[in-house]
Order: structure tokens, then C-alpha cells, then sequence
């Protein structure tokens, strides 16, 4: 468990002024379309296009597609267990005949809890997307090796 105040982006420390004096880090800043992956399901793919389309081009790259898949399918699930929800209810008789959560209203909050995390870490909430900054170019790091990456002695 972290401790703590979330580290900031460096472009966020850059323009509140750098009051720490301390190195900022340059940012490796990724490229690539970002395509949806032929296994999402039906469902899924729809709630991808409608994330991918919301945001500016550049926003996501190639990099981001497996999260935004988790969270598209996170997504889908999270309202199929809510229609079971309507349908079914949300109990069940136990093995007792006891009442008893059904396992799809609990599917339904694992889903959730999902799609925050998710939602989450690609800036999708109100409060995430304060965070975002514009990017300038000036101060993109292109890496062409490795040997770029690795810090010289």
C-alpha cells in the first residue's frame, strides 16, 4: 500500500514553477494509433469507440490499448450483471433456503470497482482529467535506442 501524495507529471511541475528547484525528469512520450483489439466483444468494442472518440487524436497511443480494452470489457460485464440484476434480482435462495447476494450483483460491484481504477488511470473522471496538461512539444524525449535510455556514467 502507497503512502503519500501521488507523484506529479513532470509538465504539472513544470508549470507550477518547479518551487523544489529539484531535476525534472523529461518524459518519454509514446506514439502509435490506437486500434481496438479483434477479441473484444461486441458490447466492448462499442463503449472503446465511444472513449476514443471523446478525446483529441493524441490523447492515447498504442501503449494505452490493453487498459482501455480492460476498462471497455469491464465496462460490458458491468452492465450485462446489472440487467441480471433487473432480471433475476439481487437475491437468491441459499443452499439452506437461506436468502443470500445473488453472484452477479457481486460480479456488478467487482465491475465497478474495475471501471474506477481504470477510468482512473486514463484520465476518463472529471478529476483525473484536471490533471492533463498540454503537451509541448518542445520538451517531448524521443528515444531512437537504448542506449539513449540507459543513464551515462
Amino acid at each position: 500500500m502507497s503512502r503519500g501524495r501521488k507523484p506529479k507529471a513532470p509538465q504539472v511541475k513544470r508549470e507550477e514553477g518547479n518551487p523544489g528547484k529539484r531535476a525534472i525528469p523529461d518524459q518519454i512520450q509514446p506514439s502509435g494509433t490506437l486500434k481496438p483489439p479483434k477479441t473484444l466483444s461486441k458490447e466492448a468494442l462499442t463503449v472503446f469507440k465511444q472513449i476514443v472518440s471523446s478525446f483529441p487524436d493524441e490523447t492515447y497511443a498504442s501503449t494505452d490499448v490493453h487498459t482501455l480494452s480492460c476498462l471497455c470489457e469491464a465496462v460490458a460485464d458491468y452492465w450485462k450483471a446489472a440487467h441480471a440484476c433487473e432480471e433475476l434480482g439481487r437475491y437468491v435462495n441459499g443452499s439452506t433456503g437461506q436468502l443470500t447476494i445473488a453472484p452477479w450483483v457481486k460480479d456488478k460491484e467487482k465491475q465497478a470497482a474495475l471501471i474506477y481504477q481504470f477510468s482512473t488511470r486514463l484520465y476518463l473522471d472529471p478529476v483525473a482529467r484536471q490533471r492533463i496538461t498540454s503537451i509541448d512539444p518542445n520538451k517531448i524525449v524521443v528515444i531512437d535506442s537504448l542506449e539513449q535510455m540507459l543513464p551515462r556514467a
